[in-house]
């Protein structure tokens, strides 16, 4: 099963994807600021990166750029939604 990382700051967005992409079949999960989403990418690296732009604490543009410095050699493609 392939594992997404969800990454948005509000929770009724991240609930809706989560249960979407559960039906069909992922792994989700979830972190509200880019920060969040850093130390689960540490932890384990997910299959798929989705994640908001605007965000308090590390915003998605942020985070982007975090994780190509950190991670330059990572297989996993990151979408922006907004």
């Amino acid at each position: 099963m392939h594992r997404i990382l969800l990454v948005d700051d509000e929770a009724t967005v991240r609930r809706v994807m989560r249960m979407a992409l559960e039906r069909a079949g992922f792994d989700v999960t979830t972190a509200e600021n880019g920060e969040v989403a850093l130390t689960e990418i540490r932890r384990q690296e997910p299959d798929v990166l989705i994640t908001d732009i605007e965000m308090p604490r590390m915003n998605g543009r942020a985070l982007c750029a975090a994780v190509e410095k950190e991670f330059p050699e990572r297989q996993f493609p990151i979408f922006v939604v907004t």
